[in-house]
Parts: C-alpha cells; structure tokens; sequence
C-alpha cells in the first residue's frame, strides 16, 4: 500500500481547508455583503480543489480495498485450505481462532472449537505434555521480552511435540503439535458510556500448528514389526547354526575317541576347538539384541576361558591372563580374531611350556596409535620361539591358519622379535 498519498496527514489538512470555505461562504450572508467576482471565481477554484483531492482519496481507498480484499483470498488459501491445522490459543488454553483443515481433522465443526479447550480433544498424558509445552513456550518468550536468555528454545522457534488426538466418534489420531507465541493486537472499549472511546492492546496468543502424522506412525509401526520379525528369524538361525556346530564337534569327539592314535586325537582336539570357536561367536549373537555388532572383548574373553581349560593339560601350573578393551565390531571381523585367538592359545600350551615348565599366557586387545586401529596379541613366558622358527612355522597348519585369518581382518601376523624369554604374535587391524 502506498503510504504517501493523501492519508491522517491530507485528511487533516483538507477538513481545516473545507472549515474555511464554509467559513467563506457563511460570512456574506451574516455580514450582507455580495462577494466581488474575484473572491467567488476564488472560492470555486478551491471548491475544484477539494473535489479533486476528495476524488484521489477515493481512488485509493478503492486500491487499498482491492489489495485487502486480494490478501484476504490469498490468506483464505493458505490459512483455511492448507493441509495442515492453524489455531490460535489463548494463555488459558481456550481456542481463539481455527481453520477448516483443524476442524475436519478432528472430526467436529469449527464452531464447536472456537471457546473451548484444545486440549479437550487429547488424551490425558497428551494433555499433561501439551500443558508442559505451552508452558516452556510462554516461559520463553517472556524471557526474550525481558531480554533473559531461553535455555531451551531459539528466538522465533516452534517447540513441538507427538501426541494422540481423540474425536468426538472416538476415534484416535496421531498428531504433531508446534507452537509458537505471538502477539496479537485487539481493540477495546475503554468505557460503555463513551463507545467512541477505544484503545488497541496487544495479547499474548499460543499459534499452534497440528499435522496428521497418522500414516507416518503407521509406518514406523510396520517397521518395527518387520524388524522384530527380522530380529527373531536371526536368532533363530544363530541359534541353530550353534547347535548343528555343537552337534559336528560331539561327531568329532565320538570318532576321536575310536582312534589309539595319539595324532588323531591331535587333529580331532584341534577341530573341535575350531568349531568351539565359531559356535562360541553364534551363541553371543543369539543372546544378544544387536546382530550387526560384536562386542570383540566379550567374546574373545568367554573363547579363551573356553579355549585355555579346554586344552590345558596341568590345571594350576599355566594361568591366563587377560587384557581386553570394549570395542565393537562386525560379525566379518569377530570370527577371524576368535579363530585366530584360539590357535594362538593352542600353540603357546602346545609348545611354549615343556617338561612341567610354568607360566602364563596373556591374551590382549588394546587401541592402537592410529585412529580405529587395534592390536590384537597372544603372548606367553614360556620357552620362546626355537632358531628355526621360520622354517617350522611353515609347516605349522596352526600358523598358518592364524596368518591367513590375519589377512581376513586387513592385518599381517607378527611375531615379536626383541623378548629374551617367551614369545608373542599380534596383529593391527582396522575396525570397520
């Protein structure tokens, strides 16, 4: 709107300019004396004048309507026919104004929610938060009025909630609340008996915006379904994998126990405590709730407990010791290290402590330098490693199998050559 043009300022000016000419033409009748043509040719150019000037405020009092009436529609579209419920809210939680997409929503007609409580239409814990909500927001908004800082909301910011709506037929439906605090200007009557008298005053108001989040929440529930389905068919297939392992390693213990050869027994020990390993990994992802994460210290604590008394041929005389930080990782990464702890922890018991010797065999697991690196290491005080380590190593099906399960993980075995007693193999992988 143009607010140059003739307003308060021109009104005032025209209606003292109209006085005067009243003036004008009032005083020859009561002083009964003619006008000279110059003052009535004067008079009439003034008279033009304000006609004219009365013309162009007409002109645009129609513009202004024009544009008034062209900002009605246009917020008649965006108020009453958006899709999402408007309302405004007194501070005692009344309904001060509504729109068409509100009222269809609940189910009710608009005239039944203006003057009465929004929170009518909610479910009592819903009307506990909503309370709560509206709250915080007026809290905060007086805290920025009196330039105090709001801890919990932004400036202009809507704080917002989900909650149950519950119609009039009873039935429910899952809505996001927002609100804002505004202001709202309203002109009142100072006195009954001077109605001419007014004055504007500004009130606070609660915008509150409602969006059916219904197919939304339908959805998160179907997919919580689906992922509990998903959870439970895991599971099951965990579990079942740990059985039929369990079952392969009963197989190998029977046909072992058939053979009076002492390397048989070997071979048969040894795949059985493979197969323990990997049934071990199934039965914490079956009692677990994540199946995309291992907790790495976890297991490989339980499988070399396992591991260690199940090859330990002198109870008391080697004792185990553990070093294990948490750490997280995928089941791809969990089974090589389990596999590759266990054929460390056969070899230390194997060939680190002979003739009765006793000792210790320390598993540990610890962050390394770099970022999401880790060293993992079996050491032991035994022996040590014997000149010809190397050459034995390559015909050790053991070592070799821990080097390749080193490379599964994205490492190298390593055998630490500086310990004058003992020996210790660790391997530095990165988590995924």
């Amino acid at each position: 709107m143009n607010t140059d043009a003739p307003g308060t300022e021109a009104g005032a000016e025209l209606r003292v300019a109209a006085e005067a000419a009243s003036v004008q033409l009032r005083a020859p009748a009561a002083a009964s004396q003619p006008l000279t043509p110059e003052a009535t040719q004067a008079l009439l150019h003034e008279l033009q004048v304000h006609q004219i000037e009365l013309e162009m405020q007409n002109t645009e009092l129609r513009r202004t309507q024009a544009e008034t009436d062209a900002w009605r529609s246009h917020y008649f579209d965006i108020y009453e026919l958006a899709p999402l419920g408007y309302c405004s809210v007194s501070e005692s939680g009344l309904v001060v104004e509504a729109n068409l997409a509100l009222a269809s929503m609940l189910g009710v007609p608009r005239t039944a929610l203006v003057g009465r409580a929004l929170a009518r239409f909610m479910l009592t814990d819903g009307q506990n938060d909503f309370y709560l909500l509206c709250q915080e927001a007026l809290q905060s908004a007086t805290l920025q009025a009196d330039g105090g800082h709001a801890p919990s909301a932004r400036k202009g910011a809507a704080s917002s909630l989900e909650l149950t709506l519950s119609r009039p037929d009873g039935s429910r439906l899952w809505a996001q609340c927002m609100v804002t605090v505004a202001a709202q200007h309203s002109i009142d009557v100072i006195s009954p008996k001077h109605a001419g008298e007014r004055r504007l005053s500004m009130r606070k108001v609660l915008r509150v915006v409602v969006i059916d989040i219904q197919a939304r929440k339908q959805a998160q529930l179907d997919l919580l379904g689906a992922l509990r389905e998903k959870d439970a068919l895991l599971r099951e297939v965990h579990h079942r994998v740990k059985n039929n392992l369990q079952v392969i390693s009963s197989l190998l213990r029977l046909e072992g126990g058939r053979s009076v050869q002492p390397e048989t027994q070997t071979v048969v020990d040894a795949m059985q405590a493979r197969i323990r390993a990997m049934a071990m990994l199934h039965e914490s992802l079956y009692r677990t709730d994540n199946f995309a994460a291992v907790d790495l210290a976890v297991y490989l604590r339980e499988l070399s407990v396992q591991a260690f008394n199940a090859q330990l041929t002198r109870p008391g005389a080697i004792a185990l010791q553990v070093d294990l930080a948490s750490v997280l990782v995928t089941m791809e990464q969990a089974m090589p290290c389990g596999l590759m702890v266990s054929e460390l922890i056969s070899n230390s018991l194997k060939h680190g402590f002979p003739d009765g010797r006793a000792g210790a065999v320390r598993v540990s697991l610890q962050p390394g330098e770099a970022p999401a690196w880790w060293r993992l290491g079996v050491s032991d005080t035994g022996v040590g490693l014997p000149p010809d380590f190397d050459a034995k190593r390559q015909a050790s099906l053991g070592l070799q199998l821990a080097g390749d399960l080193a490379e599964q993980i994205g490492g190298v075995l390593q055998v630490n050559p500086n310990l004058s007693s003992g020996a210790e193999f660790w391997v530095g992988f990165k988590v995924a």
